[in-house]
C-alpha cells in the first residue's frame, strides 16, 4: 500500500501533462478494456471524486466500446450504473 501511495498517486496521477480528471478517465478506459472490475470500480469512484461526471464516464464508455470491445464497454456501463444509482 505504501508503494501505491508514493508511486501510483504521488508520482503517476499527480504528474504534469494531463489534468487529474482526464488521467482518471484514461485509467478507467484501460481497466475496462482489461476487464479488471475491482480496480475499475475504484477508478470510476476516483474520477467522480476528482470532478469527473457521469457524462464524462459515459463518453469514456462510448470510446471503450468503439476502440476496445462491446463487452468492455458494457462492463464499464454496468459500473457507471452503480454510481448513477448513488447520486
Amino acid at each position: 500500500s505504501d508503494w501505491m501511495i508514493v508511486e501510483g498517486y504521488g508520482k503517476t496521477l499527480s504528474r504534469d501533462g494531463l489534468d487529474v480528471v482526464t488521467r482518471e478517465l484514461c485509467n478507467v478506459a484501460i481497466l475496462a478494456v482489461l476487464r479488471h472490475q475491482n480496480q475499475l470500480v475504484s477508478h470510476v469512484r476516483g474520477s467522480l471524486n476528482v470532478g469527473g461526471s457521469i457524462t464524462d464516464l459515459e463518453h469514456c464508455a462510448d470510446a471503450v466500446t468503439e476502440w476496445g470491445s462491446a463487452e468492455s464497454g458494457a462492463l464499464l456501463r454496468s459500473v457507471i450504473d452503480q454510481f448513477r444509482e448513488r447520486t
